[in-house]
């Protein structure tokens, strides 16, 4: 009997001693979150970035707009040219 008590005990604490607490499961979850976040904020300047090089191309295309037109159409006016712009 005493013997059982004592296995039992024994397995009790090794069961304690490999228990995750509360704290134990907030702190990988919190640890987790954080990753998802920074993966996912990572991914959009990702995007952002390339957004920006798209608009930076079409500004640097439009302000080159009227010398290409007026290359091909040096006779063109002015306030056409202008509409053409936007």
């Amino acid at each position: 009997m005493e013997q059982d008590h004592q296995d039992m005990l024994e397995i009790l604490n090794f069961m304690k001693d490999r228990m995750v607490t509360r704290e134990d499961v907030e702190e990988i979850v919190e640890e987790r979150v954080e990753k998802a976040k920074n993966e996912i904020i990572g991914v959009v300047n990702n995007k952002i970035g390339g957004i920006e090089n798209r608009l930076d191309h079409e500004t640097f295309a439009r302000k080159d707009l009227e010398q290409r037109i007026r290359t091909v159409l040096p006779s063109l006016p002015p306030e056409f040219v202008a509409e053409v712009q936007g």
